[in-house]
């Protein structure tokens, strides 16, 4: 399930889009009818998702007119043993809503579609921050939201069918999530663009654009990405928090301050203030947020007992992950949030595991003894850095 950023906002490089567009106007990219989004995510993989008896809310929401409709009117309660919750979805009752108008949301597709991970994974290295992908089947002649804003920035592909957009003004300020609280004030006004998506189409909105869309007399199926990068605030705020140990940003504001107190503090605080390490923090944050895509880590476990020195093993496919130093006589693993401490002395070990799509327990041996071999590759494996290559 690739994703070519290359091909994707044709005919704009995505230097050109990120100069250009990113964080500050809205483009509509034509897919003149010659291409379609079936290699990210196709309606046949929407319809195996609600084809299911264990969608749980919120994975799926129905909104009928800028309303979301209430969980009871589409789940049922659940009882497993002593567990019991009320928000398994009702297939029969999704539908029925959906044909008498409501507009179907699936949310957090990279943990409800197999596979789907691997898209928002890349999306994230590329852009350098958190995405979520939600999908939006809406029926003929009908609109789920009505004119919103989002606190993200989103690109919309058009999986099937079309719909109507509007895009309208902005708002004063680049919203922050904390500005849902209390909705920033707007009225309604003529719309500065409006826009028909086609299947193949791409739209890009960034945060703060008032919007909206419909169907005409088609249903339609599209799907967003959201960004959530990183801003200046953000940074600042944990840059603040990881500097509260400073000593000087710990002393008191002088009773009777003048400028040149105020001067010495802005220039202790600047002084204090690591801003790109906490930038790398917050990164290093959404690193370990990412989807977990690995598979077949239960027929790994079931095999350690067959393992010989032929068994070939691979690290999983799309997962990052990065070897350091970690003081004296040890190396740092890092991936998905996880820390492994391992002594230094493997180290030409692990460049061979780094730099080989695959390799054998008997290839390791190279630079290891067998018994030592089998002991790393083993914690790895159980680690979940490893997989049995089959």
């Amino acid at each position: 399930m690739p994703v070519d950023f290359c091909t994707l906002f044709e005919p704009l490089s995505v230097d050109l889009f990120l100069a250009s567009y990113w964080e500050a106007k809205p483009i509509h990219i034509s897919g003149n009818g010659s291409r379609n989004f079936d290699d990210l995510v196709a309606p046949r993989d929407l319809d195996q998702f609600l084809s299911r008896s264990d969608i749980r809310y919120p994975s799926v929401r129905l909104v009928q007119g800028g309303v979301e409709l209430t969980r009871d009117e589409y789940t049922r309660e659940f009882r497993l043993g002593g567990h019991l919750s009320d928000d398994l979805i009702v297939n029969d009752r999704l539908f029925s809503a959906y044909n008498a108008g409501a507009t179907i949301v699936v949310q957090q597709l990279q943990q409800s579609l197999p596979g789907f991970g691997v898209v928002t994974n890349a999306f994230e290295e590329a852009f350098g921050c958190n995405v979520h992908a939600s999908a939006f089947i809406t029926p003929p002649r009908s609109q789920g939201f009505t004119a919103h804003y989002d606190t993200h920035s989103f690109l919309a592909f058009q999986l099937s069918g079309s719909k109507n957009w509007n895009l309208y003004d902005t708002t004063a300020l680049p919203p922050i999530r904390e500005d849902r609280e209390t909705e920033l004030p707007w009225s309604q006004v003529a719309p500065t663009q409006q826009i028909e998506l086609h299947a193949g189409d791409l739209l890009y909105v960034p945060r703060g654009t008032f919007h909206d869309a419909e169907t005409s007399d088609d249903p339609s199926i599209h799907m967003t990405i959201g960004f959530f990068p990183p801003t200046w605030l953000d940074v600042t705020r944990a840059a603040i928090s990881a500097a509260s140990s400073q000593k000087t940003l710990r002393h008191a504001v002088p009773v009777a301050y003048e400028q040149s107190d105020l001067d010495a503090a802005v220039t202790d605080t600047i002084a204090n203030l690591d801003l790109l390490g906490a930038l790398r923090l917050l990164q290093s944050g959404y690193q370990a947020r990412r989807t977990d895509v690995r598979s077949g880590r239960l027929l790994d476990a079931l095999s350690e007992q067959e393992w010989c020195d032929e068994t070939r093993l691979r690290p999983h496919p799309h997962l990052s992950f990065s070897i350091e130093n970690a003081g004296p006589d040890r190396l740092k693993i890092a991936f998905f949030g996880k820390q492994i401490l391992l002594p230094e002395a493997i180290q030409s070990t692990l460049k061979v595991i780094a730099s080989r799509p695959s390799f054998t327990l008997g290839e390791l041996q190279r630079t290891l003894d067998r018994p030592s071999t089998y002991t790393l590759c083993r914690r790895l494996v159980r680690e979940g850095l490893l997989t049995v290559d089959r």
